[in-house]
């Protein structure tokens, strides 16, 4: 099984949301198809409004302060600015030991325009908590990495 991630390119930081329970997730993709879709969506509302779109589901209707993009970007463009990353369990597995990050396993991701000032985030998954199993094991990670710097 393969999980792949987006992420944004200058910041060097994952997409993320957060869910009805304001908790913050970084978004996971169970294809690179998906993933890619999602990206061309984001850049198509970022070049539309001038801001990222904001996927946070603790309100059922989030209004935005659109501004005039003060240099207007083709969706092309704005595409460049995300790399997918992939990662297989073990991989992931050691990438939430060591962030103790929770995640959402998108499997569904649709950003549309309902018209000039309204647009709709539909998207399908699950929620992946990260439960530490050992918590020694952490520790010593930690206090490896405090020795060396």
């Amino acid at each position: 099984m393969e999980f792949t991630f987006i992420k944004f390119k200058y910041l060097n930081k994952y997409v993320s949301m957060v869910d009805p329970h304001n908790k913050s997730r970084i978004l996971t993709f169970n294809s690179n198809s998906l993933a890619k879709s999602s990206i061309r969506k984001i850049s198509e509302f970022r070049t539309e409004y001038g801001v990222w779109p904001e996927m946070n589901l603790t309100q059922e209707i989030y209004n935005y302060n659109y501004k005039k993009p003060s240099k207007k970007r083709i969706v092309s463009d704005i595409e460049k600015f995300f790399v997918l990353d992939t990662m297989n369990e073990t991989e992931l597995s050691y990438f939430l030991e060591c962030y103790r990050l929770d995640l959402f396993y998108c499997q569904y991701f649709d950003l549309s325009k309902k018209n000039s000032h309204t647009s709709t985030l539909s998207i399908k998954g699950q929620e992946i908590d990260f439960k530490p199993d050992n918590d020694e094991e952490f520790r010593k990670r930690l206090e490896l990495t405090l020795k060396y710097k």
